[in-house]
Order: C-alpha cells, then sequence, then structure tokens
C-alpha cells in the first residue's frame, strides 16, 4: 500500500535477457516504486495500451510517442561449445547453409533474419529456409544452448550466455544493423516522477560499462 507505480512493457526476450537479470538494482534504487513489468510480443504501443513506458527497437521514429534512445546491437553466429564440438567443419561464412540454422518465424519490424545477415556478408542465402523454426526469440535462445543449432546472436541480449560459456562465436563474422533499442512512452504526457526514474535507470543501465 502507498507504492507508487510505474508500467513497463517489453518483448519476451529484452525482458528475459536484458531486463530481468538488472530488475534487482532497479528494486534497491528505488525501493517505493512498484514496477508493473509485461513482456509481450510483438511490440506494444503505449499509447493504444496505456502503458507508461516500453522498449522498441528500431529506427527511433514513431509517430505519437517521444523516444529515448539505450543501445545499438551486433548481429553474429552463435552455437553451443558441444554444438562446435560435433561440427568442427563450422569455420567461414559459407558454411553456414549447411548447418541447422535457428530461424525466428515471426515478423518483427527490422529484425534481421539468416537471409539478411548472409547478404550482408556478401553470401546468397538458400532458396528456401531448412532448419528450426521458434515463434520466439527465446525460445530459439534456449535451443541454441541446448546445441540444436546455430542462431543469430543480438549481442546486448545475450551478452550473459557469452559471459558463462553457453554460447560462443564460431566465426568473427558480424553484422551492426541500423537500428537501436529506444524506450518510448506516449507523447505530449508529462512523465510521472516515476516514469522519469525508470527511463534514467534504464539509460544508466544500457551505459558502456555498466
Amino acid at each position: 500500500g502507498g507504492e507508487q507505480q510505474v508500467s513497463l512493457s517489453a518483448t519476451l526476450a529484452f525482458t528475459t535477457f536484458w531486463l530481468m537479470p538488472r530488475l534487482p538494482r532497479f528494486r534497491a534504487a528505488y525501493p517505493g516504486v512498484e514496477l508493473r513489468l509485461t513482456a509481450v510480443d510483438p511490440y506494444v504501443d503505449p499509447v493504444r495500451e496505456g502503458v507508461n513506458a516500453a522498449i522498441r527497437y528500431g529506427d527511433g521514429d514513431w509517430p505519437g510517442v517521444e523516444t529515448t534512445r539505450l543501445f545499438a546491437d551486433e548481429i553474429f553466429p552463435v552455437c553451443s561449445p558441444a554444438y562446435l564440438q560435433a561440427h568442427p567443419e563450422l569455420t567461414d561464412v559459407a558454411a553456414l547453409p549447411e548447418h541447422t540454422l535457428l530461424h525466428l518465424d515471426v515478423s518483427y519490424e527490422n529484425w534481421v533474419d539468416w537471409g539478411d545477415w548472409l547478404r550482408a556478408q556478401g553470401h546468397t542465402p538458400p532458396d528456401a529456409r531448412t532448419g528450426l523454426l521458434f515463434n520466439t526469440y527465446t525460445l530459439l535462445i534456449q535451443a541454441a544452448v541446448a546445441g540444436q543449432g546455430v542462431a543469430l546472436g543480438w549481442r546486448r541480449l545475450i551478452a550473459d550466455f557469452l559471459d558463462t560459456g553457453q554460447l560462443i562465436r564460431p566465426l568473427q563474422a558480424s553484422l551492426q544493423p541500423a537500428g537501436a533499442y529506444h524506450v518510448i512512452r506516449p507523447a505530449g504526457d508529462e512523465p510521472t516522477p516515476e516514469t522519469g526514474a525508470l527511463t534514467t535507470w534504464l539509460c544508466d543501465e544500457a551505459a558502456p560499462g555498466a
């Protein structure tokens, strides 16, 4: 009773991989703020859904919202150590189509799939997708950790898996997409102190070296 409340929406992957490990620090910094967190795919429109803020990936130019940039990202192939041990021939980009590729079977704005990534490396993707398809990035990464194939890793989302060695980079090739993650909130409304505090905290956590 008496706590001030703020609501935040983000995709399931962003919530699970980036936000959840950091939530204890938010609670420690703002013990009087009750955070209502909603993980949902696809992206939520805060104006339509009535949340105070949301996390969205893209160019930051969206109607009806004000944006605060958090960070850009880098995309590269990842797999489990066990998968690479079983497939030592995975030594260059040209070998990727011969492997089990893990695909996201959902269309997101500005999402980079294997076709986009391979073309950016100067390679022609296969005519048809082969491998495994998932409806959430969270499941896709869990499959990669379990050794079921090669995934496209978004570095800021899977950093913990790389740090713990659950996922590794078999190749050094990467892509830096044009988009970035942003905090968005309805335009024209004065943010509550709690929304302002949440936005500041998110920016602090997103800063290099945080």
